[in-house]
């Protein structure tokens, strides 16, 4: 008989290498604050590590931890190791100006992402740069376009390009989304060289492999003059960068993007809705050489007919992995047109390498048809949409009858609910379930809302993050309230739980001008979601404010509040919570940003 023998393994005996593989699960602060001081041995590991992912700025990240980012990234041992950086102003105000002052430091840096910040903060991280050979990816994008517009206002297109080619001339990856922004003028820092709609740019990036942006045909027909690596590109369609008075607005001249051009293009995907795609337009864009060398294509359009789809498809090689989601429109006669003949019509004119799902929408003198390739893409639902008993839907035919290729949205994770609780009751009736509610993360409801339905909803999304609640009006409720198992929210302390046990981070709500009890809901809310990180209110109602001041104070968790109200009440609004400061139990920083309507306040916690 052998005695088995039994050996305790501690934290001493773990390998540091297979810390750093555990701690690239948390971010930097949470490591830091956890080993740094549990010995010297750990105080080592931690100094000496590769530095992890940082991500400022995110995840409901309040000031005081913000601040321990500002302190230990300034160090020169952790500063010359940071290699991945995410900057972001969603929630967060300023991050970019504490960027500019410290980015130059930072001298092996491979990755950054910059999210919402403002055209000051990033003109001041331009120019206080010098290249960096180091970086290999840069993205610059924005979480709305009204984070876009108000800052980037009047800036025509590629006004920054030649810049940012110039000091990351190592680029392998680059995203930029800058968002279109013109009213009748452009911004006089800018002028624009005669005869050219844009900027010009005179650095190449020779090491490009992938690009996103957003811009005009006749601007990236000039690009690719400087791309001559590019292997992958994610375009979003736009019209021209300037004035409608502009005589170059409407010149729609453009050469079609050859061999020459883009040899090694391999990837593309194509967002078009600006305007309605024919055959000459998507024509123009790329030579049939180059369609025929992709081996992934993608196009999400409005377009003219379904023999634009036919057309583009018969260019693509027969190796090429395609997929679409487009919609068009056709006028009707006086007479109601036979739904079924044209759907088998349409799915035959369509037929290629993959199935494909139509979706008939019935109007009073047209109709609309949206094809997409199965499985669909859709990455949210709008429940009164998805059930319109004015839609009709069709399927191409499709030899492999496998699973995969069902009605569900694979990808979906937003869910807009509907005030009609019958319609809500046929979504959640069916079976098998459209979409796969663990994915779902953000879901926008009408309330009051049936109970039923809440505690269905609630069990179902065990990964919820973002909760919308769009109140009506008092009497509106009170009708619906005699006839329906509507309830508060907010009265249900098992609902709150179960939003708190699935992860709930954000509450955006939406209460109606004449609702009377916001000041019982905002109580309500500090007392059952405790944990939340970010609110957003939306509203004109007179007890914004005092309900504001409530959710401050009681959430302990709270980083980031939003108020959105009537036209040009931000600074009102600031205003008005300053004058409550005396009774304030938190410290917090306020910005009211110039917004298309200056009726935004941002608080910072």
């Amino acid at each position: 008989m052998t005695l088995k023998q039994t050996m305790t393994t501690t934290l001493e005996h773990i390998p540091i290498e297979l810390f750093y593989e555990i701690f690239i699960y948390f971010q930097f602060h949470e490591v830091f604050n956890i080993f740094s001081n549990l010995n010297s041995r750990f105080a080592a590991i931690i100094n000496n590590m590769p530095l992890i992912p940082v991500y400022l700025g995110s995840n409901g990240m309040n000031i005081a931890v913000t601040e321990f980012y500002y302190a230990n990234l300034s160090q020169l041992n952790i500063s010359c190791r940071l290699i991945k950086l995410c900057v972001s102003d969603t929630l967060a105000i300023d991050n970019g100006i504490w960027l500019a002052e410290h980015v130059s430091t930072f001298i092996d840096l491979r990755h950054l992402s910059l999210i919402d910040i403002k055209r000051s903060s990033f003109e001041l991280i331009l120019n206080s740069l010098s290249p960096i050979k180091s970086l290999i990816m840069f993205s610059l994008r924005f979480s709305t376009d009204s984070r876009a517009a108000y800052t980037f206002l009047g800036v025509p297109e590629s006004a920054y390009y030649d810049r940012i080619f110039h000091l990351f001339s190592s680029l392998r990856v680059c995203h930029l989304f800058f968002r279109r922004y013109i009213h009748s003028t452009l911004d006089s820092q800018f002028v624009l060289p005669f005869g050219r709609a844009f900027m010009p740019i005179q650095v190449k990036l020779l090491n490009l492999q992938s690009l996103a942006l957003c811009c005009s045909p006749r601007f990236l027909e000039y690009l690719f003059e400087y791309l001559p690596q590019l292997e992958q590109l994610s375009y979003k369609q736009t019209a021209p960068w300037l004035p409608r008075e502009h005589p170059l607005r409407y010149n729609s001249e453009i050469t079609p993007i050859n061999k020459r051009l883009a040899p090694n293009l391999r990837r593309l995907k194509i967002k078009w809705f600006n305007s309605i795609i024919n055959l000459k337009s998507i024509n123009k864009l790329f030579e049939r050489d180059v369609l025929f060398s992709l081996t992934n294509f993608r196009l999400c359009a409005k377009i003219v007919g379904s023999h634009v789809l036919h057309n583009l498809v018969s260019m693509l090689s027969n190796q090429c992995l395609y997929s679409f989601d487009v919609k068009w429109f056709v006028r009707i006669a006086m007479s109601v047109p036979n739904t079924d003949e044209i759907l088998s019509d349409t799915c035959q004119n369509l037929k290629g390498s993959v199935p494909t799902e139509l979706e008939l929408s019935l109007k009073e003198d047209m109709y609309s048809i949206r094809a997409t390739t199965i499985p669909r893409m859709n990455t949210s639902l709008c429940v009164y949409s998805y059930l319109d008993k004015n839609t009709m839907h069709g399927r191409s035919q499709w030899p492999y009858n496998r699973s995969v290729f069902n009605s569900q949205l694979f990808r979906c994770n937003y869910i807009i609910m509907n005030e009609d609780y019958r319609i809500n009751d046929k979504f959640l009736s069916l079976s098998p379930p459209v979409v796969l509610w663990h994915q779902v993360t953000s879901l926008s409801i009408p309330h009051p809302f049936n109970s039923t339905h809440l505690h269905l909803l609630f069990s179902q999304t065990t990964n919820l993050r973002i909760l919308e609640l769009h109140y009506r009006r008092e009497f509106q409720y009170k009708i619906d309230l005699k006839r329906n198992n509507l309830i508060h929210l907010f009265n249900d302390a098992s609902l709150c739980n179960m939003l708190m046990s699935n992860g709930l981070r954000q509450l955006n709500l939406f209460p109606a001008f004449d609702q009377l009890n916001l000041i019982k809901i905002g109580n309500l809310i500090v007392k059952r979601l405790s944990s939340l990180q970010a609110i957003k209110l939306e509203s004109v109602n007179v007890k914004l404010i005092e309900m504001s001041h409530i959710l401050i104070n009681g959430l302990e968790k709270l980083s980031f509040l939003t108020i959105i109200g009537a036209d040009h009440y931000g600074e009102i609004y600031d205003k008005s919570l300053r004058d409550l400061q005396n009774s304030n139990t938190r410290s917090f920083r306020t910005e009211a940003p110039k917004t298309i309507d200056e009726d935004t306040l941002f608080v910072w916690l």
